[in-house]
Formats: C-alpha cells, sequence, structure tokens
C-alpha cells in the first residue's frame, strides 16, 4: 500500500504526507462503496491526483473528493439511480 501511495505521490502533487492525514476518512467513505484492499488504496490515490490539479492545495483536493464520495453514497442519489436506472 505505501508503495502505491509513494508512486502516487511522485508521479503528481498530492504527497504521501497528505494521503497520511487525509486517507483515514476517505477510506471510510470508498468502503462503504465497496472498494477494499490495495485497489482502493490505488484509486483513491488516482482521484487525489487527479483532484490536485484543479486544485490550490491538497487540502482542498481531498475536500472535493470527501465531497464527492459524501455525494454518491448520498440517499437521494441512490434512489435516484434506482428511480432513473434500476442500480
Amino acid at each position: 500500500a505505501l508503495d502505491i501511495m509513494a508512486a502516487a505521490g511522485n508521479a503528481g502533487a498530492f504527497e504521501v504526507r497528505d494521503m497520511a492525514r487525509h486517507f483515514p476518512s476517505l477510506t471510510a467513505q470508498l468502503n462503504a462503496l465497496g472498494e477494499e484492499g490495495l485497489s482502493a488504496v490505488g484509486n483513491l490515490s488516482a482521484a487525489l491526483q487527479i483532484a490536485r490539479r484543479t486544485t490550490g492545495t491538497s487540502d482542498e483536493a481531498a475536500t472535493n473528493v470527501n465531497s464527492l464520495l459524501r455525494k454518491i453514497n448520498a440517499p437521494v442519489t441512490i434512489r435516484a439511480f434506482k428511480k432513473n436506472f434500476g442500480v
């Protein structure tokens, strides 16, 4: 997991120290979507790198990813997907 995080940090601007600070809350939300293990670490690391490209700071990037995950897990979103797409 640390190797995945380090590789992502080297490839982008969201560093391992930032991941250490924000991963606890973000991984809990990602787990609610059924993501777990090393693939979840890779997906979250990649999402944070992409979010960091469009924000001024790593904290803003983490906030944006946090907001996205919260909205995906929101009951209203789940109901809308069931109603409109049967998912």
